[in-house]
Protein backbone atom coordinates (compact mmCIF):
# COMPACT_ATOMS: atom_id res chain seq x y z
CA UNK A 1 0.00 0.00 0.00
CA UNK A 2 1.08 3.65 0.56
CA UNK A 3 3.25 3.17 3.42
CA UNK A 4 5.41 0.68 1.95
CA UNK A 5 5.40 2.85 -0.76
CA UNK A 6 6.46 5.61 0.88
CA UNK A 7 9.43 3.40 2.70
CA UNK A 8 10.73 2.42 -0.99
CA UNK A 9 10.69 5.60 -1.78
CA UNK A 10 12.47 7.34 1.19
CA UNK A 11 14.72 4.27 1.52
CA UNK A 12 15.46 4.91 -2.44
CA UNK A 13 16.22 8.57 -1.76
CA UNK A 14 18.71 7.72 1.12
CA UNK A 15 20.39 4.70 -0.90
CA UNK A 16 20.98 6.57 -4.11
CA UNK A 17 22.06 9.96 -2.16
CA UNK A 18 19.30 11.76 -3.87
CA UNK A 19 18.86 16.11 -3.65
CA UNK A 20 15.19 16.07 -4.64
CA UNK A 21 12.15 14.04 -6.24
CA UNK A 22 10.19 14.61 -9.23
CA UNK A 23 6.65 12.66 -9.44
CA UNK A 24 3.40 12.96 -11.67
CA UNK A 25 -0.30 12.20 -11.18
CA UNK A 26 0.24 9.39 -8.59
CA UNK A 27 3.39 9.74 -8.45
CA UNK A 28 3.26 13.32 -7.80
CA UNK A 29 0.94 12.29 -4.54
CA UNK A 30 3.73 10.18 -3.73
CA UNK A 31 6.22 12.72 -3.83
CA UNK A 32 4.11 15.20 -1.64
CA UNK A 33 4.01 12.94 0.81
CA UNK A 34 7.61 12.02 0.70
CA UNK A 35 8.30 15.94 0.61
CA UNK A 36 6.51 17.07 3.31
CA UNK A 37 7.71 14.39 5.58
CA UNK A 38 11.20 15.83 4.56
CA UNK A 39 10.42 19.41 5.59
CA UNK A 40 8.87 18.38 8.86
CA UNK A 41 11.67 16.53 9.38
CA UNK A 42 9.87 13.02 9.46
CA UNK A 43 11.95 11.77 6.51
CA UNK A 44 14.66 12.29 4.64
CA UNK A 45 15.99 15.27 3.88
CA UNK A 46 15.50 16.61 0.13
CA UNK A 47 16.42 20.01 -1.61
CA UNK A 48 13.37 20.44 -3.92
CA UNK A 49 10.49 18.68 -5.26
CA UNK A 50 8.71 18.69 -8.60
CA UNK A 51 5.05 18.03 -8.68
CA UNK A 52 2.95 17.49 -11.65
CA UNK A 53 -0.87 16.85 -11.40
CA UNK A 54 -1.29 15.69 -7.65
CA UNK A 55 -3.95 14.76 -6.05
CA UNK A 56 -4.90 15.20 -2.22
CA UNK A 57 -3.81 12.10 -0.95
CA UNK A 58 -6.20 10.17 1.49
CA UNK A 59 -6.36 10.01 4.91
CA UNK A 60 -3.99 9.81 7.04
CA UNK A 61 -1.61 11.91 4.51
CA UNK A 62 -3.82 14.58 3.87
CA UNK A 63 -3.15 15.74 7.51
CA UNK A 64 0.38 15.74 7.14
CA UNK A 65 0.01 18.48 4.24
CA UNK A 66 -2.23 20.59 6.38
CA UNK A 67 0.68 20.42 9.06
CA UNK A 68 2.76 21.53 6.49
CA UNK A 69 0.79 24.42 5.69
CA UNK A 70 0.40 25.70 9.07
CA UNK A 71 4.17 24.82 10.35
CA UNK A 72 5.98 28.11 9.88
CA UNK A 73 9.20 26.73 10.10
CA UNK A 74 8.70 23.66 8.16
CA UNK A 75 9.17 25.63 4.52
CA UNK A 76 11.92 27.95 6.02
CA UNK A 77 15.07 27.67 3.31
CA UNK A 78 18.25 26.41 5.50
CA UNK A 79 21.81 27.63 3.68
Amino acid sequence: GLEKSVASVERALVEQAAVGIVGHEQGATLAAIVAARSALGEGPRIKFAVLCGAAMPPPPHAALLHRLRDDSAAGAVQT
